[in-house]
């Protein structure tokens, strides 16, 4: 198969089917569509630590409301297909899913706000077609299952080239540097199982799933990239849970010594119903920084929270709230990370 945009193949796909549902009617529908090239595929591609260039280019988005041409007075009919497509292009604009891709990095790349710098990230992981494809009512009849596979395998090469340009020595594991290239990779590890798209109600597997799945069976990739992401992961979850409830910004530096020696009092204690939809946020963070600890353990590596994030924790006041607050969840997952005979 030429390297060719996956998306314009779904759009020709779908309007094919729609038009031999049509019970016999002869419709000829033209619609335009953006070229552009393929992810590699996984057994071709060679992840190596040289930089990726960083594409110079300004996408072209389809129209939401591009008019679809029909040759005869027949009234076209709307297949399912083309309502799911129409769906995606709304949420994100167009269906070049690969330029999408690119400037989202980009965009990551250049951004000078964190936040600004996450979301680019999530809009990045969220673009790959595998993810698309796995939403529960894309129509995988019209879609071969070898084809779906390999969908994900280029997803996963995709993946470990960007980590390769990301990753250029390992200079900090603490999960607090302010270098700003360590910025963007906090961004992005921590972006794996993230998604804009939780309002069209999707289950699809994300790329921390994907990587968990297939990571035992690939061979040609460099795994220690991984490794070192994961670890960076972890620590940079904790650190970010500790800073949000210590208000880390606004401590001077003498402060923020104290926490690893000193009794301290969160801010979320002082009125926990105000804090409860944060005290949400900071549990999943948790959560994921531990399934982050137990992928690493699957792969037989050992990571642990970086000495001075430890000692604060282990300083922080506690108090139990009204269920509601979800405090005591919030305990629990916390000490999921903190050392056993602690």
């Amino acid at each position: 198969m030429n390297r060719r945009d996956f998306s314009s193949f779904l759009v020709v796909l779908f309007l094919a089917i729609g038009c031999q549902e049509t019970g016999g009617h002869e419709e000829k529908v033209e619609t335009t569509l953006v070229k552009d090239q393929a992810p590699r595929s996984v057994e071709t591609a060679t992840v190596t630590s040289n930089p990726l260039p960083v594409p110079e280019f300004t996408p072209t988005p389809i129209p939401i409301n591009t008019p679809v041409v029909i040759s005869t007075p027949i009234a076209p009919r709307i297949s399912e297909e083309e309502k799911f497509l129409q769906k995606i292009v709304i949420k994100f604009g167009t269906n070049d899913f690969y330029h999408l891709r690119e400037q989202s990095f980009k965009d990551l790349v250049e951004s000078n706000d964190f936040l600004v710098k996450q979301s680019f990230a999530k809009k990045y992981f969220d673009s790959f077609e595998f993810q698309v494809a796995n939403y529960p009512d894309f129509p995988k009849e019209s879609l071969h299952s070898n084809y779906y596979e390999k969908m994900k395998s280029d997803a996963l090469a995709y993946f470990f080239q960007t980590l390769a340009f990301l990753i250029e020595k390992e200079k900090d594991i603490t999960g607090q540097s302010s270098d700003e290239k360590m910025k963007n990779l906090y961004a992005f590890i921590s972006a794996l199982d993230e998604s804009l798209l939780d309002d069209l109600n999707s289950q699809h597997i994300n790329m921390f799933s994907l990587l968990r799945e297939n990571i035992p069976n690939m061979q040609n990739v460099d795994k220690e990239f991984l490794i070192y992401a994961l670890k960076v992961r972890f620590k940079y979850l904790a650190a970010s849970v500790l800073e949000q409830v210590s208000d880390w910004e606004n401590l001077s530096h003498s402060e923020r010594s104290r926490m690893q020696y000193f009794y301290w009092t969160p801010d979320y204690l002082k009125n926990p119903s105000s804090y409860s939809t944060q005290i949400i946020a900071w549990n999943k963070v948790l959560q994921n920084a531990s399934e982050t600890r137990t992928f690493l353990a699957e792969m037989h590596e050992t990571v642990d929270l970086d000495k001075k994030i430890l000692k604060a924790f282990q300083n922080m006041r506690r108090k139990e709230g009204r269920p509601e607050q979800n405090l005591s969840e919030f305990y629990k997952n916390l000490d999921g990370l903190l050392p056993r005979n602690n």
